[in-house]
């Protein structure tokens, strides 16, 4: 289960440890040399090739501020070479022992290839922020390569703030000018964000408005949890649990993400103008679990399971051709946003793919799938995707949108199968202008003549609609492409008797009869 339950795991289990960890740390190493023999049955961690935070005056109590002592180990192992003209290389690992480590102010780790930066694990190592001395995030990171960051818990004691506002950041990954190094092939691992007041959890991205590289980032089992639900009214808060990009598409992508998720945020992750892989992971109580904002990279969501939270994934993106690939994922919720849209996607979205994918909603929840173009063309396909207590139009298609459905299921209250479609049958008795879900359009024209209208063939190459009249009437449906294009070198194609019927393909210009009744 992944509702209250969990979020009192996850928040009861940073209290508890904290509260174990400030009655007073275990025995841990210290830097590199002999251990006493008295010592090695206690020993938690390494010893040869690290640093240990203790040697230069961390205490971990949790009341004593330890930010200068771990600054000082940080520039101990990397050296004081001026970070915006040299890559700095560290001369051993940073440990940071069982404890909780109070920090007042940012730890920052700048111009470094091959760092590692580790806890104890999680469950053991707490770095506790307090105060309004934060400027950036945290742990700020600026400008790393193939570095290794792992085994703690950010947590805050209420009083974390930047100024009078929001911690910007728990964590930080980023390349600015004061940095000699770019940042790529770092990984993240086994880390914990919760019970602090951020305004963004963990962000990996540029500063605003540049392209400089930040990219090729893993991220291993790592927990960024909100205090909000589905439904809060978010402001300064939460309003991202992760963050990838800066808005600039460039040099900010291949991101790998595993068994990861984040939970109580307006958005759970945010891709702005990147591109990720992201496999597994619990999402639960955001607004919205996925949002692609710009021009986003080669994305592949799969093997998720989201719980109670209002949106699976809303996309506004730009004019790039991109493909996202949404697989094997469950969307459960009764916190439906009120436009009913757990999929909504407008801009561009060419060579989607949405295989195995699911909603289960209860209550009064009627979930739509949302394409629409605003102007750009799209091309997606659905593939064995089933919804819910669905509305009439579970799939809704606007603005020269194409979407190809294979096993499309709408599923009754009781999630049983109620209605399978390959691709949509429509019925029309008066004036109608072809959507690009449509496949089928039969046409009733008992009242009266009327056209049925093409979509621009520009927009959907490889169309196909079939086109039948089903009355008897002596009233005929004339079909017609839009203007300047044609059906077989013809403006129009009348259809003047019961079952008279035309199948027609567009070619990408204009369209050509397959075959005709």
């Amino acid at each position: 289960m992944i509702g209250l339950g969990r979020r009192q795991l996850l928040f009861g289990a940073g209290a508890t440890a904290a509260a174990k960890l400030t009655a007073g740390p275990a025995h841990a190493p210290r830097s590199a040399g002999t251990v006493h023999p008295t010592l090695v049955a206690d020993i938690v961690g390494p010893t040869q090739g690290w640093v240990n935070i203790r040697d230069y005056g961390a205490v971990g109590s949790g009341f004593h501020d330890d930010t200068a002592a771990i600054n000082a180990a940080i520039n101990a192992v990397i050296g004081s070479a001026a970070p915006a003209t040299h890559t700095r290389f560290p001369t051993a690992g940073i440990y940071l022992p069982p404890g909780a480590y109070k920090i007042t102010s940012d730890l920052l780790i700048q111009s470094v290839e091959g760092l590692v930066f580790a806890g104890a694990g999680a469950d053991l190592t707490v770095l506790l922020a307090s105060g309004p001395g934060f400027t950036t995030a945290v742990l700020n990171i600026d400008g790393s390569a193939k570095g290794k960051y792992e085994g703690f818990t950010i947590v805050g004691d209420g009083t974390e703030s930047s100024g009078n506002n929001a911690l910007p950041n728990a964590i930080n990954l980023t390349w600015t000018t004061a940095a000699s190094r770019s940042t790529t092939a770092n990984i993240f691992n086994d880390i914990y964000v919760k019970s602090l007041k951020f305004s963004c959890g963990i962000r990996m991205g540029a500063p605003s408005g540049t392209t400089r590289q930040v990219d090729s980032t893993t991220i291993r089992d790592v927990i960024v949890a909100g205090s909000g639900t589905a439904t809060t009214k978010y402001s300064t808060l939460y309003l991202r649990g992760f963050c990838f990009g800066n808005g600039t598409h460039g040099n900010q992508y291949d991101f790998a993400i595993y068994n990861s998720w984040a939970s109580g945020c307006l958005v759970g992750v945010y891709n702005d103008a990147s591109g990720f892989v992201w496999y597994g992971g619990q999402p639960a109580e955001n607004g919205t679990e996925f949002h692609f904002a710009g021009a986003i990279g080669e994305t592949t969501i799969q093997g998720i399971q989201s719980q109670d939270s209002g949106q699976l994934l809303y996309a506004t993106g730009g004019p790039i051709v991109t493909t996202v690939s949404l697989r094997d994922v469950v969307f459960a919720t009764e916190y439906l946003v009120s436009s009913n849209y757990w999929i909504e996607v407008t801009g561009i979205a060419r060579g989607w793919e949405l295989s195995n994918v699911r909603a289960f909603t209860t209550g009064t929840a009627r979930p739509v799938i949302l394409f629409s173009g605003a102007g750009y063309a799209e091309v997606a396909t659905l593939i064995n995707v089933a919804q819910q207590n669905t509305a009439a139009a579970g799939v809704v298609v606007q603005s020269g949108g194409s979407v190809k459905l294979v096993n499309y299921m709408q599923l009754n209250g009781i999630a049983e199968v109620v209605a399978v479609w390959h691709d949509f049958i429509v019925t029309k008795m008066s004036a109608y202008t072809c959507t690009q879900s449509d496949r089928y359009v039969l046409a009733d024209a008992i009242k009266g003549a009327y056209t049925v209208t093409l979509p621009s063939a520009a927009l959907c190459p490889g169309k196909a609609y079939t086109v039948k009249k089903i009355d008897a009437s002596t009233h005929a449906v004339t079909v017609a492409p839009t203007a300047y294009q044609t059906i077989d070198g013809a403006r129009k194609y009348p259809l003047r008797y019961q079952h008279s019927t035309v199948e027609l393909v567009s070619n990408g210009s204009g369209w050509f009869i397959t075959g005709k009744i």
